[in-house]
């Protein structure tokens, strides 16, 4: 075998010329023919797998760059790139673990290893570990461009933008064609609400590595967070191809928005319960405006008897169920662009959704509630796993001044680690709890139809109350996210809704100000 190697070398080595000269369809090819003759050949296996990982096909670069490293598991440039796949992949456990072992096998001064490192820590959710490795790669290569955009994200992920955004400045000026740090620091901006600057940053970003999606989905928040929604949903497609997404695989095409004649089609979701409730009611435009045969949704197990009303559906099936037989499929966020959607042309008809009326009298007994006094919901916490969740969460306290207004009775909807809140709540608001009673978005449904309004941060039962059409003020945070828009009072998706807005990142007390102005005035 390592005679063969040996006279299979000079080809392997013109192949890697021609790689790093660009040339990779020629260098590809050559791999291929050195396989076919050696087929454990390591550098020939690893180098086919990196052309794959460029192309977008983690799968099969993921199994190349194992066999590399069944031959040769000491080569720490063989780890790195498997990592990087892992991460590609969408597989954060995986990504550490081959990093780490770079790392293991490489001197120190092998910075790359590190970055990696600290690239797939962050993307498995351990930024502080990404942190530490991050800063002794800069402390080892002070002029790596790599390793300062590696810090920025590690900063980043733990809410740093400030500092993130200053590592991300000196990666470009080490770089200047930098197209990742381009893209990370545009993101930081955006993320701060610096939307001018983002978008130069994202465009060119998105110029100098076209094929790269995060660039394009960024630049496609800001687009439709200003309301260029034409412009906005195509790029948002770009979601599917970030680092470390996996989409869905299905033998049946995904739907053009072309009419179907009686043709059945999947509609799932995708994104979080608030995503699901916004964007289900496209599938009454499905069926009634497309010709759909079926309308099949499948949603979480939480929301599905609540999407069973929705005029249009046919069948409902929880995640992870059987699915029935179908023509095509779409995700439910990609429905905006199927239509079209425009800010004129959002589908604002609500209520969209109702409730078991058995369920609503339930409530108004049960909790008694009276006609002398405001029944209002609260809910002040989203799911804290959330990306966002360190910007769109209060906690109770910031509530107080609402124990100012009078004539009201505070009801809790709040669940989750956020309801032990209402062990200590602010002095003078009494609140009663009931969060913990609610079955599912049906049970929600149906206790938002019986008061008279909820307050609520960015989370999944403002859009119920929207849904219903039943009254209900949104909390936002400075940089909301893109549905909210910016700079309105008001929201084109759910008519009976009403936003406040803060003032500046991180200033709730000004906001709870004014809803207790505006429930005094009401």
């Amino acid at each position: 075998m390592g005679s063969l190697r040996n006279q299979l070398q000079p080809a392997v080595d013109r192949a890697i010329a021609l790689h790093q000269a660009g040339r990779v369809g020629e260098a590809e090819g050559i791999y291929r023919k050195v396989l076919q003759q050696d087929p454990r050949n390591p550098d020939a296996l690893h180098l086919l797998g990196l052309i794959h990982h460029h192309n977008g096909d983690p799968a099969t670069a993921i199994d190349l760059m194992t066999r590399a490293v069944r031959q040769e598991p000491a080569v720490a440039l063989y780890r790195m790139n498997l990592a990087k796949a892992y991460r590609a992949a969408g597989l954060p456990a995986e990504a550490v673990a081959a990093a780490q072992r770079a790392v293991d096998l490489s001197p120190p001064t092998f910075v790359e290893a590190q970055v990696e490192l600290a690239s797939c820590l962050t993307g498995a959710g351990r930024a502080a570990d990404a942190e530490r490795v991050a800063r002794n790669a800069v402390r080892v290569a002070p002029s790596s461009p790599e390793a300062r955009s590696a810090l920025g994200n590690a900063l980043a992920d733990q809410g740093q933008i400030d500092e993130a955004i200053a590592e991300y400045q000196v990666a470009l000026r080490l770089r200047p064609d930098f197209a990742e740090a381009a893209s990370n620091l545009g993101e930081a901006l955006r993320k701060v609400g610096r939307y001018d600057e983002a978008e130069r940053l994202l465009l060119a970003a998105a110029q100098l590595a076209p094929n790269v999606a995060e660039p394009h989905f960024n630049l496609s928040l800001i687009r439709l967070v200003r309301g260029d929604l034409t412009r906005g949903w195509p790029g948002y497609e770009w979601r599917w191809r970030q680092i470390g997404v996996r989409p869905r695989a299905f033998a049946q095409p995904q739907w053009d928005g072309s009419m179907l004649h009686g043709k059945s089609i999947l509609l799932y979701a995708e994104q979080g319960l608030g995503d699901t409730i916004q964007f289900v009611r496209y599938a009454t435009l499905v069926a009634r405006e497309r010709a759909a045969g079926r309308v099949i949704v499948e949603c979480d197990a939480a929301l599905a008897s609540l999407v069973a009303t929705i005029e249009g559906v046919s069948d409902v099936r929880v995640k992870g169920a059987a699915l029935p037989p179908f023509d095509v499929q779409c995700p439910l966020v990609s429905l905006p662009l199927k239509f079209g959607t425009t800010i004129q042309t959002i589908p604002g008809r609500a209520p969209y959704v109702s409730v078991d009326p058995a369920r609503a009298v339930r409530w108004r007994e049960e909790l008694k509630l009276s006609q002398g006094v405001r029944n209002v919901g609260l809910v002040w916490a989203g799911s804290a796993v959330h990306k966002n969740d360190r910007n769109r969460s209060m906690r109770l306290g910031d509530l107080a001044s609402l124990a100012t207004v009078e004539d009201v009775r505070w009801i809790s909807l709040q669940v989750g680690p956020a309801s032990e809140q209402l062990r200590a709540p602010p002095p003078g608001l009494m609140i009663e709890e009931v969060g913990s009673r609610l079955t599912d978005f049906s049970d929600t449904a149906a206790l938002v139809t019986e008061l008279d309004l909820l307050i609520s941060v960015d989370t999944s039962p403002a859009h119920v109350a929207g849904a219903l059409g039943r009254p209900v003020w949104l909390l936002l945070p400075r940089v909301p996210d893109f549905r909210w828009l910016l700079d309105r009072a008001d929201s084109p998706w759910y008519p009976s809704m009403r936003l406040f807005r803060q003032p500046a990142a991180g200033a709730w007390e000004p906001v709870v100000r004014a809803v207790a102005e505006a429930l005094r005035g009401a």
